[in-house]
């Protein structure tokens, strides 16, 4: 894991991690529960807002949430598949 997110002693989930030109996104697992990391890049904070969860040094974890996944949904923009005719 790089960026930011790999300065943090969590244990991450190794497939999770998602890398946009806004923040860095992984799943970790800390106190027996699953949490949502988020690290923004350099003036992208923003990419923050909508999210539930605790700020420490920029760095928001929360609760796998269903706020959080409709937030991350938005700023990951997943696309959807089409259903085939």
């Amino acid at each position: 894991m790089s960026g930011r997110l790999s300065t943090l002693s969590l244990q991450f989930l190794p497939t999770s991690k998602v890398e946009a030109a806004s923040a860095e996104w992984a799943l970790a697992r800390e106190g027996g529960t699953t949490k949502l990391v988020i690290a923004p890049k350099a003036g992208a904070e923003a990419a923050l807002a909508g999210f539930e969860g605790d700020r420490s040094d920029g760095i928001l974890v929360g609760p796998t949430s269903p706020g959080n996944a409709a937030a991350l949904q938005r700023e990951t923009e997943v696309e959807q598949p089409l259903a085939r005719a």
